[in-house]
């Protein structure tokens, strides 16, 4: 068993696929921090909150940067942000760790 990221696409709880930074948490906060994307995370990492307007906003070319799985994974929380009713309503997307 392993230790998976999950975006969380509804704030009913529908998650979907924990594909991206499986058992590397701080990893993705550093994928985070190097977009200059904004996050809160809490203590052990298993909630990791990425504020909408920063992912709507980021510029394509920092994207087009990315290797194919940062990419996917940035597109999705992007698509998350601008789509899910709790992201629009929160200003965050949700990731959880469990």
């Amino acid at each position: 068993m392993g230790y998976r990221a999950h975006i969380v696409k509804e704030y009913r709880v529908k998650y979907a696929s924990g594909q991206y930074y499986n058992n590397d948490c701080e990893g993705l906060c550093h994928l985070f921090y190097s977009l200059d994307l904004r996050y809160l995370a809490n203590d052990d990492y298993s909630l990791i909150e990425v504020y909408s307007k920063d992912l709507i906003n980021l510029k394509h070319e920092h994207i087009n940067d990315l290797n194919e799985e940062d990419r996917e994974l940035i597109q999705s929380l992007i698509h998350t942000a601008k789509n899910a009713k709790y992201a629009k309503d929160d200003g965050y997307v949700r990731i959880e760790y469990f």
